[in-house]
């Protein structure tokens, strides 16, 4: 009951801090204090997973690199591909990523594992832009070939080509809530749409320039495009333009519409954030980064702005106040909590670690982990466990570590090490070989030294009496065994015998 009445606390909040974000001056004075994260190259695509916790998707060379969109911290590097991606995008679940190549092909990885699921082959040119369609069964692709393409994700197989587009198509985006359609914007100054149920595109928007960006309302009745530093709106029912929004002073190269797709974000190379109302388009903030943008995001929680630029960094910027709120209102539980004297319940932002007990070492293993081989030695032989004592040895052994175990040590602490050697000598056959490798280790080291002292030669000698003891004992091991082999074989050739004449007296 408490744990439902929070989370409708929490749900009440957040529609009260919605409310406040529909203020004009909100993005203005709040978006303001820009961080970079360093990338591997241009940032060509950003993009956040519709999903809590709201990952951060940044495609910049040949790799994803996934941040955490509250920590701002690396959760993930998808690394497979070996050639320039392109168009990171997250399946609606967030469980996927689909991006292009710089040869055309598809990749669809998994975020968690990291791994490549499906590889869709078909394009010839590099492909720009990959898109889940809206029911998260089936992709959308545009390439520099000059098509569009419809796959089928779980067989990996094309169902539909798009012919139309007679120059590189470097953008394009789904409608949500329709979907069979997909929208392509190309560099023959065109922005097409495109019905799966029909042959050809059922739109043609015509441009002055190469178009670089194209984002649709979820109904899909009105479109935003960008070409050279101008920024379009489309009404896609009567097939006009309705306006066109001069903000930037170079070329627009990324829109994004917010969650509530009540403000509309572009980048430019003019090095420049523009923060539109979508009532009438006009400019509501204005955010100024180090270096020229390709790309721009806004979270679904409308908390974080990402932007990737031209040098291989992601700019990025908080909402200071949905998330000073957001804190405030985690801060007044704990003190709740606190004065119920109750355990405080996780709130979206903490990640809940289940309680395991941890596995206390030994002393032998802690000296093991920390490399410390002579220490690892000396306590392990105190133990006179010796099935812990040979599998010590036979791990040193394949570090690399049991001479440096053995080395430098005066008499005093040597002479265990042959008194276990002595006594090791009675222990059963199955550690023969682990105790042999140990001992000539030893004696490499040890034995002209051994001679001379009274107390490891008594060892010694007790040593070369036990190993004759053994010699011996094997000796008569290896003749009982003869005797039984012979006596195997007569009884064979016993039995084949009675077997041939028995076989004689039946004929």
């Amino acid at each position: 009951m408490e744990y439902a009445t929070r989370i409708k606390s929490q749900a009440q909040h957040r529609k009260r801090v919605a409310l406040h974000l529909s203020s004009k001056s909100f993005y203005t004075k709040q978006f303001k204090d820009v961080e970079y994260l360093q990338q591997f190259g241009p940032v060509t695509h950003v993009e956040f997973s519709p999903v809590s916790p709201f990952y951060l998707a940044a495609t910049s060379s040949t790799k994803i690199q996934i941040h955490d969109s509250f920590t701002k911290n690396s959760y993930r590097i998808l690394s497979r591909a070996k050639e320039i991606n392109y168009s990171g995008s997250f399946k609606k679940d967030g469980n996927l990523i689909v991006s292009g190549d710089d040869l055309g092909v598809i990749n669809v990885s998994e975020v968690a594992s990291r791994s490549v699921l499906r590889t869709l082959k078909g394009h010839t040119g590099a492909t720009h832009a990959t898109k889940f369609s809206s029911d998260g069964i089936h992709i959308f692709s545009a390439s520099d070939d000059t098509t569009a393409r419809y796959w089928d994700l779980a067989s990996q197989s094309l169902i539909k080509t798009f012919h139309g587009h007679t120059d590189y198509i470097r953008c394009g985006c789904i409608v949500k809530e329709n979907e069979s359609l997909w929208i392509t914007g190309s560099y023959d100054h065109s922005v097409k749409i495109w019905d799966l149920r029909e042959p050809n595109c059922i739109r043609d928007f015509q441009h002055e320039a190469p178009v670089e960006s194209v984002v649709s309302f979820s109904s899909g009745l009105m479109i935003i495009t960008a070409d050279k530093n101008n920024i379009k709106v489309w009404d896609v029912r009567q097939n006009r333009q309705m306006s066109t929004v001069v903000s930037h002073q170079k070329t627009v190269t990324g829109l994004a519409l917010g969650s509530s797709e009540a403000y509309l974000f572009s980048c430019s190379l003019d090095k420049t954030i523009k923060i539109h109302n979508t009532n009438d388009f006009s400019i509501a903030g204005t955010i100024k980064c180090q270096n020229p943008l390709l790309s721009v995001a806004i979270s679904p929680d409308q908390m974080l702005m990402a932007a990737g630029d031209t040098i291989g960094q992601m700019a990025t910027c908080r909402n200071n106040i949905f998330f000073k709120s957001l804190l405030a209102s985690e801060n007044q539980e704990k003190i709740e909590a606190k004065k119920e004297k109750r355990t405080r319940i996780a709130s979206n932002f903490d990640i809940v670690v289940q309680e395991t007990k941890r596995l206390k070492l030994k002393n032998y293993e802690l000296c093991l982990k920390r490399f410390e081989h002579r220490n690892t030695l000396d306590v392990v032989i105190a133990t006179n466990n010796n099935i812990v004592i040979f599998g010590t040895i036979e791990e040193l052994e394949r570090r690399g570590g049991l001479h440096k175990a053995l080395a430098g040590r005066d008499e005093a602490s040597v002479a265990p090490l042959f008194e276990f050697v002595r006594n090791a000598f009675d222990t059963d056959f199955f550690v023969i070989k682990e105790l042999n490798s140990f001992a000539l280790a030893l004696l490499d080291i040890y034995g002209s030294i051994a001679v001379h002292s009274p107390v490891l030669r008594i060892y010694m000698i007790e040593i070369k009496r036990k190993i004759k003891m053994r010699i011996k004992f094997q000796k008569k091991v290896l003749k009982i065994k003869g005797i039984i082999e012979m006596i195997y074989e007569s009884q064979i050739q016993k039995n084949l015998a009675f077997a041939i004449i028995n076989e004689t007296i039946n004929i």
